[in-house]
Protein backbone atom coordinates (compact mmCIF):
# COMPACT_ATOMS: atom_id res chain seq x y z
CA UNK A 1 0.00 0.00 0.00
CA UNK A 2 2.93 2.15 0.79
CA UNK A 3 4.60 1.67 -2.86
CA UNK A 4 1.07 2.38 -4.31
CA UNK A 5 0.94 5.77 -2.35
CA UNK A 6 4.35 6.85 -3.53
CA UNK A 7 3.19 6.05 -7.01
CA UNK A 8 0.36 8.67 -6.87
CA UNK A 9 1.95 11.31 -4.97
CA UNK A 10 5.57 11.06 -6.96
CA UNK A 11 4.14 10.38 -10.41
CA UNK A 12 0.29 12.20 -10.68
CA UNK A 13 1.32 15.60 -8.27
CA UNK A 14 -1.70 14.64 -6.13
CA UNK A 15 -1.48 15.41 -2.24
CA UNK A 16 -3.51 13.13 -0.59
CA UNK A 17 -4.76 9.34 -1.40
CA UNK A 18 -7.41 7.77 1.10
CA UNK A 19 -8.11 4.52 -0.22
CA UNK A 20 -11.27 2.81 0.45
CA UNK A 21 -11.37 -0.18 2.71
CA UNK A 22 -14.13 -2.91 2.18
CA UNK A 23 -16.59 -3.17 5.47
CA UNK A 24 -16.49 -6.18 7.30
CA UNK A 25 -20.14 -7.00 7.24
CA UNK A 26 -20.97 -5.65 4.20
CA UNK A 27 -22.68 -7.43 1.01
CA UNK A 28 -20.36 -7.67 -2.36
CA UNK A 29 -21.17 -5.21 -4.79
CA UNK A 30 -21.20 -5.12 -8.30
CA UNK A 31 -19.38 -1.78 -8.83
CA UNK A 32 -15.72 -2.38 -7.61
CA UNK A 33 -13.32 -1.33 -5.22
CA UNK A 34 -12.31 2.67 -4.99
CA UNK A 35 -9.87 4.82 -4.43
CA UNK A 36 -10.05 8.88 -3.38
CA UNK A 37 -7.46 11.25 -4.58
CA UNK A 38 -6.75 14.81 -3.87
CA UNK A 39 -5.15 17.25 -6.29
CA UNK A 40 -2.75 19.98 -5.20
CA UNK A 41 -4.69 22.98 -5.81
CA UNK A 42 -2.26 25.62 -6.07
CA UNK A 43 0.03 26.23 -9.33
CA UNK A 44 3.91 24.72 -7.75
CA UNK A 45 5.12 23.32 -5.03
CA UNK A 46 8.84 23.90 -3.93
CA UNK A 47 10.28 19.77 -4.84
CA UNK A 48 7.17 19.00 -6.34
CA UNK A 49 7.41 20.37 -10.01
CA UNK A 50 4.86 21.85 -12.52
CA UNK A 51 0.78 20.46 -11.09
CA UNK A 52 -0.17 17.98 -13.87
CA UNK A 53 -3.93 18.10 -15.00
CA UNK A 54 -6.38 15.80 -14.83
CA UNK A 55 -6.37 14.52 -17.80
CA UNK A 56 -3.09 13.97 -17.78
CA UNK A 57 -3.76 11.74 -14.40
CA UNK A 58 -6.14 9.59 -16.01
CA UNK A 59 -3.98 8.55 -18.78
CA UNK A 60 -1.24 7.96 -16.61
CA UNK A 61 -3.34 6.05 -13.89
CA UNK A 62 -4.56 3.89 -17.42
CA UNK A 63 -0.89 3.01 -18.09
CA UNK A 64 -0.07 1.83 -14.78
CA UNK A 65 -3.29 0.30 -13.82
CA UNK A 66 -4.26 -2.29 -16.25
CA UNK A 67 -4.98 -6.05 -15.16
CA UNK A 68 -6.27 -8.64 -16.96
CA UNK A 69 -9.87 -8.65 -17.29
CA UNK A 70 -10.24 -5.49 -15.31
CA UNK A 71 -11.19 -2.41 -16.86
CA UNK A 72 -10.45 0.77 -15.16
CA UNK A 73 -13.69 3.81 -14.90
CA UNK A 74 -12.85 7.12 -14.08
CA UNK A 75 -16.07 8.62 -12.46
CA UNK A 76 -17.25 10.41 -9.41
CA UNK A 77 -18.55 7.72 -6.39
CA UNK A 78 -21.93 9.19 -5.76
CA UNK A 79 -22.99 9.53 -9.77
CA UNK A 80 -21.39 5.88 -10.07
CA UNK A 81 -23.74 4.79 -7.39
CA UNK A 82 -26.88 7.07 -9.10
CA UNK A 83 -25.66 5.55 -12.79
CA UNK A 84 -25.79 2.04 -11.35
CA UNK A 85 -28.60 2.27 -9.78
CA UNK A 86 -31.30 4.11 -12.24
CA UNK A 87 -30.12 2.54 -15.54
CA UNK A 88 -28.02 -0.45 -14.28
CA UNK A 89 -24.74 0.94 -16.63
CA UNK A 90 -21.54 1.48 -14.76
CA UNK A 91 -20.13 3.62 -17.11
CA UNK A 92 -21.19 6.79 -19.32
CA UNK A 93 -22.69 5.18 -22.49
CA UNK A 94 -23.38 1.02 -22.28
CA UNK A 95 -25.15 -1.04 -24.52
CA UNK A 96 -27.73 -3.82 -23.32
CA UNK A 97 -28.08 -7.13 -25.77
CA UNK A 98 -31.42 -8.96 -25.14
CA UNK A 99 -32.52 -12.05 -25.88
CA UNK A 100 -32.93 -15.62 -24.68
CA UNK A 101 -29.60 -17.37 -25.29
CA UNK A 102 -26.41 -16.51 -23.19
CA UNK A 103 -24.19 -17.91 -25.84
CA UNK A 104 -25.35 -15.69 -28.67
CA UNK A 105 -25.73 -12.56 -25.76
CA UNK A 106 -21.89 -13.05 -25.67
CA UNK A 107 -21.53 -13.55 -29.41
CA UNK A 108 -23.26 -10.49 -29.92
CA UNK A 109 -21.65 -8.14 -27.22
CA UNK A 110 -18.11 -9.45 -28.95
CA UNK A 111 -19.51 -8.40 -32.80
CA UNK A 112 -20.92 -4.71 -30.65
CA UNK A 113 -17.71 -4.15 -28.71
CA UNK A 114 -15.51 -4.94 -32.31
CA UNK A 115 -17.61 -2.54 -34.30
CA UNK A 116 -17.28 0.41 -31.69
CA UNK A 117 -13.66 0.13 -31.34
CA UNK A 118 -12.63 2.44 -34.63
CA UNK A 119 -15.07 4.79 -33.17
CA UNK A 120 -13.28 8.40 -32.69
CA UNK A 121 -13.79 9.14 -28.83
CA UNK A 122 -14.70 5.96 -26.92
CA UNK A 123 -12.71 5.00 -23.90
CA UNK A 124 -12.88 1.96 -21.20
CA UNK A 125 -14.40 -0.04 -23.63
CA UNK A 126 -15.51 -3.71 -22.63
CA UNK A 127 -17.91 -6.42 -22.84
CA UNK A 128 -19.44 -8.37 -20.10
CA UNK A 129 -18.21 -12.22 -20.00
CA UNK A 130 -20.98 -13.85 -19.40
CA UNK A 131 -20.04 -17.24 -19.81
CA UNK A 132 -16.65 -19.15 -18.83
CA UNK A 133 -17.42 -20.32 -14.80
CA UNK A 134 -16.80 -23.70 -14.05
CA UNK A 135 -19.35 -25.36 -12.16
CA UNK A 136 -19.79 -29.23 -11.20
CA UNK A 137 -22.55 -30.78 -12.52
CA UNK A 138 -24.15 -33.78 -11.22
CA UNK A 139 -26.98 -35.58 -13.50
CA UNK A 140 -29.07 -38.51 -12.71
CA UNK A 141 -28.84 -41.81 -15.02
CA UNK A 142 -32.50 -42.39 -14.45
CA UNK A 143 -32.25 -45.98 -16.71
CA UNK A 144 -29.13 -46.80 -14.24
CA UNK A 145 -30.90 -45.69 -10.97
CA UNK A 146 -33.97 -47.87 -12.29
CA UNK A 147 -31.84 -50.56 -12.43
CA UNK A 148 -31.42 -50.64 -8.91
CA UNK A 149 -34.42 -49.50 -8.24
CA UNK A 150 -33.24 -46.34 -6.86
CA UNK A 151 -35.42 -43.39 -6.88
CA UNK A 152 -34.30 -39.83 -8.79
CA UNK A 153 -35.35 -38.18 -5.52
CA UNK A 154 -33.32 -40.74 -3.34
CA UNK A 155 -30.28 -39.59 -5.40
CA UNK A 156 -31.00 -35.97 -5.12
CA UNK A 157 -31.76 -36.36 -1.13
CA UNK A 158 -28.22 -37.85 -0.83
CA UNK A 159 -26.31 -35.60 -3.33
CA UNK A 160 -28.04 -32.43 -0.86
CA UNK A 161 -26.86 -34.21 2.01
CA UNK A 162 -23.47 -35.32 1.48
CA UNK A 163 -22.63 -32.33 -0.41
CA UNK A 164 -24.46 -29.68 0.04
CA UNK A 165 -25.70 -30.11 4.15
CA UNK A 166 -29.00 -30.75 5.48
CA UNK A 167 -30.56 -28.82 8.18
CA UNK A 168 -31.41 -31.75 11.05
CA UNK A 169 -32.76 -29.13 13.71
CA UNK A 170 -32.18 -25.77 15.30
CA UNK A 171 -29.81 -25.09 18.69
CA UNK A 172 -31.36 -22.20 20.39
CA UNK A 173 -29.46 -19.79 22.17
CA UNK A 174 -30.57 -16.94 24.04
CA UNK A 175 -32.10 -14.81 20.91
CA UNK A 176 -29.73 -16.74 18.67
CA UNK A 177 -31.31 -19.69 16.34
CA UNK A 178 -28.35 -21.57 15.17
CA UNK A 179 -29.11 -24.49 12.24
CA UNK A 180 -27.77 -27.51 13.07
CA UNK A 181 -26.36 -29.24 9.15
CA UNK A 182 -24.86 -32.36 8.80
CA UNK A 183 -23.09 -33.35 5.57
CA UNK A 184 -20.07 -35.71 4.60
CA UNK A 185 -16.31 -34.32 5.79
CA UNK A 186 -14.23 -32.53 3.26
CA UNK A 187 -12.21 -35.59 2.91
CA UNK A 188 -15.07 -37.09 0.84
CA UNK A 189 -16.33 -33.99 -1.15
CA UNK A 190 -13.24 -32.40 -2.24
CA UNK A 191 -12.59 -34.15 -5.22
CA UNK A 192 -14.80 -35.41 -8.52
CA UNK A 193 -13.21 -39.20 -8.06
CA UNK A 194 -14.35 -39.49 -4.27
CA UNK A 195 -17.75 -37.91 -5.03
CA UNK A 196 -17.98 -40.42 -7.56
CA UNK A 197 -16.84 -43.89 -4.91
CA UNK A 198 -17.54 -42.74 -2.02
CA UNK A 199 -21.05 -41.07 -1.49
CA UNK A 200 -23.24 -44.00 -1.09
CA UNK A 201 -26.86 -44.35 -2.61
CA UNK A 202 -28.57 -46.97 -0.72
CA UNK A 203 -30.77 -49.32 -3.53
CA UNK A 204 -33.81 -51.11 -3.28
CA UNK A 205 -32.24 -54.18 -1.35
CA UNK A 206 -30.36 -52.11 0.83
CA UNK A 207 -26.76 -52.77 -0.95
CA UNK A 208 -24.24 -49.59 -1.01
CA UNK A 209 -24.06 -48.11 -4.62
CA UNK A 210 -21.42 -45.53 -5.75
CA UNK A 211 -22.83 -42.24 -6.75
CA UNK A 212 -20.85 -42.29 -9.72
CA UNK A 213 -22.75 -45.73 -11.34
CA UNK A 214 -26.10 -44.12 -10.88
CA UNK A 215 -25.18 -40.31 -11.96
CA UNK A 216 -22.63 -38.90 -14.19
CA UNK A 217 -20.40 -36.14 -12.66
CA UNK A 218 -18.32 -33.52 -14.41
CA UNK A 219 -17.29 -29.95 -14.59
CA UNK A 220 -19.36 -28.20 -17.35
CA UNK A 221 -18.70 -24.71 -18.10
CA UNK A 222 -21.15 -22.31 -17.61
CA UNK A 223 -22.13 -18.38 -16.57
CA UNK A 224 -21.09 -16.50 -13.95
CA UNK A 225 -23.77 -14.15 -13.58
CA UNK A 226 -27.22 -13.54 -14.99
CA UNK A 227 -29.12 -10.48 -15.47
CA UNK A 228 -32.39 -10.51 -16.58
CA UNK A 229 -34.23 -7.54 -17.43
CA UNK A 230 -38.22 -6.87 -18.46
CA UNK A 231 -38.30 -10.53 -18.57
CA UNK A 232 -35.12 -11.35 -20.87
CA UNK A 233 -31.56 -12.13 -20.52
CA UNK A 234 -29.63 -9.43 -20.59
CA UNK A 235 -25.60 -8.67 -22.04
CA UNK A 236 -23.76 -5.18 -21.54
CA UNK A 237 -21.28 -3.54 -23.45
CA UNK A 238 -19.96 -0.56 -21.17
CA UNK A 239 -17.54 2.32 -22.73
CA UNK A 240 -16.55 5.96 -21.62
CA UNK A 241 -16.53 8.99 -23.79
CA UNK A 242 -13.44 11.28 -23.95
CA UNK A 243 -12.56 13.93 -26.17
CA UNK A 244 -16.05 14.79 -27.79
CA UNK A 245 -19.75 14.77 -26.64
CA UNK A 246 -21.64 12.14 -25.39
CA UNK A 247 -24.35 12.57 -28.48
CA UNK A 248 -22.67 13.08 -30.89
CA UNK A 249 -20.61 9.91 -30.04
CA UNK A 250 -23.92 7.97 -29.63
CA UNK A 251 -25.35 8.72 -33.15
CA UNK A 252 -21.78 7.63 -34.56
CA UNK A 253 -21.50 4.21 -32.95
CA UNK A 254 -25.81 3.97 -33.55
CA UNK A 255 -24.63 3.82 -36.93
CA UNK A 256 -21.20 1.42 -36.98
CA UNK A 257 -23.24 -0.88 -34.77
CA UNK A 258 -26.36 -1.11 -37.05
CA UNK A 259 -24.14 -1.28 -40.19
CA UNK A 260 -21.51 -4.46 -38.54
CA UNK A 261 -23.90 -6.02 -36.11
CA UNK A 262 -26.91 -8.28 -37.42
CA UNK A 263 -28.98 -9.12 -35.12
CA UNK A 264 -31.02 -12.72 -35.16
CA UNK A 265 -34.90 -12.84 -34.73
CA UNK A 266 -36.26 -12.19 -30.89
CA UNK A 267 -32.56 -10.24 -30.13
CA UNK A 268 -32.40 -6.91 -29.55
CA UNK A 269 -30.22 -3.95 -28.15
CA UNK A 270 -30.82 -0.61 -25.81
CA UNK A 271 -28.36 2.33 -25.37
CA UNK A 272 -28.14 3.22 -22.20
CA UNK A 273 -26.10 5.39 -19.26
CA UNK A 274 -25.94 8.56 -18.79
CA UNK A 275 -27.25 9.02 -22.35
CA UNK A 276 -30.45 7.64 -21.27
CA UNK A 277 -30.61 11.17 -19.04
CA UNK A 278 -29.39 13.00 -22.09
CA UNK A 279 -32.25 11.46 -24.33
CA UNK A 280 -35.13 11.43 -21.45
CA UNK A 281 -34.08 15.44 -20.75
CA UNK A 282 -34.22 16.31 -24.68
CA UNK A 283 -38.23 14.73 -25.31
CA UNK A 284 -39.01 16.98 -22.02
CA UNK A 285 -37.67 20.25 -23.10
CA UNK A 286 -38.87 19.67 -26.65
CA UNK A 287 -42.37 19.36 -24.63
CA UNK A 288 -41.45 22.26 -21.88
CA UNK A 289 -39.93 24.87 -24.78
CA UNK A 290 -43.05 25.38 -26.57
CA UNK A 291 -44.99 25.25 -23.91
CA UNK A 292 -43.44 28.12 -22.02
CA UNK A 293 -43.52 30.30 -25.31
CA UNK A 294 -47.38 29.48 -26.05
CA UNK A 295 -47.57 31.09 -22.70
CA UNK A 296 -45.35 33.54 -22.83
CA UNK A 297 -47.63 34.53 -26.07
CA UNK A 298 -50.63 34.19 -24.31
CA UNK A 299 -49.59 37.02 -21.56
CA UNK A 300 -48.25 39.39 -24.42
CA UNK A 301 -51.72 39.57 -26.14
CA UNK A 302 -53.50 39.93 -22.63
CA UNK A 303 -51.10 42.79 -21.90
CA UNK A 304 -50.88 44.37 -25.36
CA UNK A 305 -54.05 43.20 -26.89
CA UNK A 306 -53.03 42.97 -30.33
CA UNK A 307 -51.80 40.15 -31.92
CA UNK A 308 -48.79 41.87 -33.81
CA UNK A 309 -46.84 43.80 -30.72
CA UNK A 310 -47.01 40.00 -28.90
CA UNK A 311 -45.60 38.27 -32.08
CA UNK A 312 -42.87 40.91 -32.50
CA UNK A 313 -41.87 40.36 -28.76
CA UNK A 314 -41.96 37.05 -29.58
CA UNK A 315 -39.88 37.35 -32.31
CA UNK A 316 -37.43 39.77 -30.66
CA UNK A 317 -36.47 37.03 -28.76
CA UNK A 318 -35.27 34.66 -31.83
CA UNK A 319 -33.44 37.75 -32.87
CA UNK A 320 -31.96 39.13 -29.97
CA UNK A 321 -29.55 35.55 -30.35
CA UNK A 322 -27.79 37.00 -34.02
CA UNK A 323 -24.71 38.44 -33.42
CA UNK A 324 -25.35 42.42 -34.08
CA UNK A 325 -23.49 44.07 -36.85
CA UNK A 326 -21.26 46.75 -35.91
CA UNK A 327 -21.85 50.00 -37.92
CA UNK A 328 -17.66 50.92 -37.77
CA UNK A 329 -17.40 47.29 -39.40
CA UNK A 330 -20.37 47.99 -42.27
CA UNK A 331 -19.05 51.42 -43.30
CA UNK A 332 -16.87 51.60 -46.41
CA UNK A 333 -13.02 52.69 -45.62
CA UNK A 334 -12.00 56.00 -46.69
Amino acid sequence: MKNRRDFFRNTLGLSAIFAAAPRLFAAPQESGTGMDMKHKNHATERGSGPVVSVETILQRLDENLRLPGVTNIWTQPIRNRIDMLSTGIRTQVGVKVFGNDLATIEQKETEIERALRPVPGVADLYSERITGAPYFEIKVNREAAARYGINVGDVQDVIETAIGGKNLTTAIDGRQRLPVRVRYSPDFRQDPDELRNDVLVTASNGAPIPLGQVADLGVVMGPSMISSENGLLRGSVLMNVRGRDVGRFVDEAQRAVAREVKMPPDYYIEWSGQYENQISAKKRLELVIPVVFLIIFLLLYKTYNSFKEASHVILAVSASKTKPISPLNSAPRS
